[in-house]
C-alpha cells in the first residue's frame, strides 16, 4: 500500500480480509451469482460496458451480496464503500483513498415504515461527523447516477401503483426482457419459464402498472427498437 492508502483504514481493513482464502472464495461465489467474470473487472469502464449498461435488473442483487459480505466478515459501515469495489475489480478502484464524510446505504425497513406502509423508492446517505454541506452536495454530484439506480431498482415491494409513463414502463419490459430467467423468477416469485408472465408480474411489482399485461404485449414491446 501506499503511504495514502495509509490515511485511510478501510484501505488496510480490507487489504487484510483480501489474504483470507474464505473471502476470496466468497467474491468468485459473489461474482458467479451476479454474472460477473470470476476474476472480476480491469477497470471502471469495462464494468460499466460489460455489466452495468445492461445489468441493471441486477442492483438489487447486488446490494443483497453486499449486505451479506458485509454483516458475514464484520465490516464498519464507513468501510462498506470499499466492498463493491473488491466484488468487481478485487481491489480499491472507485472508493477514494481518503474517507468519504458521505456513504451511500442500501435502505431500510424503517424508512418504508415512515410511509405508514405506502412504500416509496428510497437511498439512504450516511453523514459522518465531518460532513459539511459543500461535501454532501459534491457527493451526491458525483454518485447521481448510483443513487438514481437505487431509486429505480429498489421498488420490489410497491404497495401502490407509481406514476409512470409508456415510455418509462417499456424500457423496463425491455430490460427485463433480457435479464437472466433465475433473476426474474426470483423477483416475480414465481418458478414458471414464461418470461412474459415473469415480467408482466414484475411490472405489477414494482408498481409501474395497475394489473398484468398480456404476453402478446410484453413480447412485442420487448422487440421493439428503442
Amino acid at each position: 500500500m501506499t503511504k495514502d492508502d495509509d490515511t485511510n483504514p478501510g484501505v488496510e481493513f480490507f487489504y487484510k480480509l483480501s489474504l483470507k482464502p474464505e473471502f476470496q472464495n466468497d467474491l468468485v461465489k459473489t461474482r458467479e451469482h451476479l454474472g460477473i467474470i470470476p476474476t472480476g473487472y480491469i477497470d471502471p469502464k469495462t464494468r460499466a460496458k460489460l455489466w452495468i449498461e445492461y445489468r441493471k435488473a441486477n442492483v438489487i442483487e447486488l446490494l443483497g451480496a453486499e449486505l451479506h459480505l458485509k454483516i458475514k466478515y464484520k465490516v464498519p459501515t464507513p468501510y462498506f464503500e470499499f466492498i463493491d469495489d473488491y466484488i468487481f475489480f478485487g481491489k480499491p478502484v472507485n472508493a477514494p483513498k481518503k474517507k468519504s464524510p458521505v456513504a451511500l446505504l442500501s435502505p431500510t425497513k424503517e424508512l418504508e415504515d415512515f410511509y405508514d406502509g405506502v412504500y416509496e423508492p428510497t437511498a439512504k446517505l450516511l453523514l459522518f461527523g465531518n460532513a459539511t454541506q459543500e461535501k454532501v452536495l459534491e457527493f451526491v454530484r458525483k454518485n447521481w447516477r448510483e443513487i438514481e439506480l437505487t431509486l429505480n431498482k429498489n421498488i420490489n415491494k410497491t404497495h401502490r401503483v407509481r406514476k409512470t409513463t409508456h415510455k418509462e414502463q417499456n424500457l423496463v419490459i425491455r430490460e427485463l426482457w433480457h435479464t437472466n430467467l433465475g433473476v426474474l423468477q426470483k423477483e416475480a416469485g414465481s418458478t414458471t419459464k414464461e418470461r412474459d408472465l415473469l415480467v408482466s408480474k414484475i411490472l405489477v411489482k414494482r408498481g409501474l402498472t395497475a394489473k398484468e399485461l398480456s404476453g402478446g404485449y410484453i413480447r412485442k414491446v420487448a422487440n421493439q427498437k428503442e
